[in-house]
Formats: C-alpha cells, structure tokens, sequence
C-alpha cells in the first residue's frame, strides 16, 4: 500500500532482500532494476522513466550521483498535459506510470 499510494519516493531498507524479492516477482515486466555500478544505468533510467517502468535502484551507498536528484526531487516541468523531467542538458517526457 505505502508503495503504490504515498506522495513520497519510498525507501526500502531490506538487507535480506526479501522486498526486492517481492517487487520483482510483483512488477515482472513493468520492473526496471538499476545498479550504479552498470555501466548503461544511466540509459536505463532514461528509458525507464520514458516508457512508464517501475525504476529500483539496488544497493545505493550513502552519496548518490547528481544526476538522479532531478528525478527523486520530481521537479516536474509542465508542458500542456504532459510532465518532462530535465536532467543536464536531456528532457525526458515522463510516462504518467512513471515510478521510481
């Protein structure tokens, strides 16, 4: 519930990976799992939030890359009905299923 319906990014601290677990058996096709160690997560995450994908970052340490500060700050632009999200010099149109 807290997931699907809260205003907030949720965090989920789960050092026996049983939430990963279960999103991934929740979300199989719609699911995104990104690591920053990937070389291509930045195009993932792209990609993700362009087609609507559930986005999970795994394994996150304390300091975190400037570029996804856009997106867990969701500063949205408006354009008409539809949101883009900047980050450097890319706008992404965000998909209205987009999660992260």
């Amino acid at each position: 519930m807290i997931l699907m319906n809260s205003e907030r990014w949720p965090l989920i601290i789960d050092p026996q990976l049983q939430g990963l677990k279960w999103l991934k058996e929740q979300f199989k096709d719609k699911l995104c799992n990104l690591k920053m160690t990937d070389k291509s997560w930045k195009n993932d995450l792209f990609n993700g939030i362009e087609s609507g994908k559930i986005v999970v970052f795994e394994n996150l340490e304390e300091n975190i890359d400037a570029t996804i500060t856009p997106v867990i700050g969701r500063n949205y632009i408006k354009r008409g009905a539809s949101k883009v999200l900047k980050i450097g010099d890319r706008e992404l149109n965000v998909h209205p299923e987009f999660r992260l």
